[in-house]
């Protein structure tokens, strides 16, 4: 799975539930940008990695 798979695979429920077009694209952004960090399948991408992210990412 790659960074557009991953990226495909949250904005999908995101766009199915109407959650607004920015929020979508920010955050399939950031599963695509901590999915590139992993080479294959090797790991998950976990809630609390993807949270801690885009909790870092809100406070620049």
């Amino acid at each position: 799975m790659g960074a557009g798979d991953a990226f495909l695979s949250i904005t999908s429920p995101l766009a199915a539930i109407n959650v607004p077009i920015e929020v979508i694209g920010f955050i399939g952004n950031a599963v695509g940008a901590l999915k590139v960090k992993t080479i294959g399948n090797k790991e998950p991408i976990d809630k609390v990695s993807l949270y801690k992210y885009i909790t870092s990412l809100m406070k620049w």
